[in-house]
């Protein structure tokens, strides 16, 4: 038992503690690319899945029906939280959005090419501004009033309510001056 224990001793100690707990499967810094992707593929879940608990468009529009469990079909959308889960859907892509612009606009670029990689950059801000103003819309079009000018501060858990007038006038302009921005004499997150 000594001889064991004296070994267990031995062999269970290292000089890299810290490295030891580093989980090599999770990054600690994610991409632009992967953030806007994430987004984008939440953001049409949600428009297209035809999943009654995540999205009850087609029963809105009496596009379908239900047999057994007609509450959506009958305009009852409280008893399964679903207006919850759409909340959360897009403004969990909202924020991905919000950080995958804030990453590529802190990137600092250099020659060669440097015309080039200013204009993909200008390219690629301006896409995901154009998003964000698609997925804001369809929550002012869904919901009327929502977190907008105080929505994506991780230090704000009670952002106010803008008005939704508010809110189409100013997705408007930005939506303007993401187009405007757009130039296509150069690319943007790639072919």
């Amino acid at each position: 038992y000594i001889v064991i224990l004296l070994l267990g001793f031995l062999f269970s100690c290292t000089d890299n503690f810290t490295e030891m707990n580093v989980d090599k499967t999770k990054p600690e810094e994610v991409s632009a690319n992967v953030l806007l992707t994430n987004a984008q593929i939440e953001i049409i879940d949600q428009i297209s899945s035809t999943n009654v608990n995540y999205n009850i468009w087609k029963l809105m529009a009496q596009y379908w029906t239900e047999r057994s469990y007609r509450d959506e079909a009958n305009y009852n959308i409280t008893s399964r939280e679903i207006p919850e889960q759409i909340f959360r859907v897009f403004y969990a892509a909202l924020y991905d959005l919000n950080d995958a612009y804030g990453i590529i606009e802190k990137q600092t670029l250099t020659e060669p090419n440097l015309e080039s990689k200013q204009i993909v950059k200008a390219n690629q801000l301006a896409i995901i501004e154009l998003i964000n103003v698609f997925v804001y819309q369809r929550l002012v079009d869904i919901f009327g009033d929502i977190p907008y000018s105080e929505a994506l501060d991780k230090d704000n858990y009670t952002p106010a309510y803008d008005d939704a007038q508010t809110i189409y006038k100013d997705l408007i302009a930005r939506a303007e001056a993401a187009v405007a921005a757009l130039d296509d004499s150069d690319g943007s997150f790639g072919t």
